[in-house]
């Protein structure tokens, strides 16, 4: 909802609190989910927790570096009412036709590391040893 407000807002000419509110909308959202998938990776995957981390700034910020990048060119070439329209879209599809393949990804991992957490898996697997 942040990035549409924002878009529209610039994409009319509006006043500039309109802007703010919906960059502070838009920022908020990007911050929190960020935020909720550095502790979800903390508290769920505790014994390799620096490594989903890691991975987790790493998407991040190669999203960010890309977004950066590319979306100038990408308001050039559009008007900015239909290039927001077109990120709000894609970010909707994506949800859509992802989601379910998302939750399961993420049952899948969460099952794995009960299992490294079991202390009977862990002797069974690692008894030569």
């Amino acid at each position: 909802m942040g990035v549409l407000t924002f878009g529209l807002v610039i994409a009319g000419g509006k006043s500039w609190a309109g802007a703010a509110v919906g960059y502070a909308m838009e920022e908020f959202g990007a911050m929190a989910a960020s935020n909720i998938a550095i502790t979800y990776a903390v508290d769920v995957y505790r014994p390799i927790a620096g490594e989903t981390i890691a991975i987790v700034f790493a998407i991040h910020n190669v999203i960010a570096c890309l977004i950066s990048t590319y979306i100038t060119q990408w308001f050039q070439s559009q008007a900015l009412r239909r290039a927001y329209g077109e990120l709000v879209a894609a970010l909707y599809i994506e949800l859509w036709a992802y989601g379910e393949h998302y939750a399961y990804v993420l049952g899948y991992f969460e099952t794995k590391c009960e299992l490294m957490l079991d202390e009977e898996f862990v002797k069974k697997t690692h008894k030569d040893e």
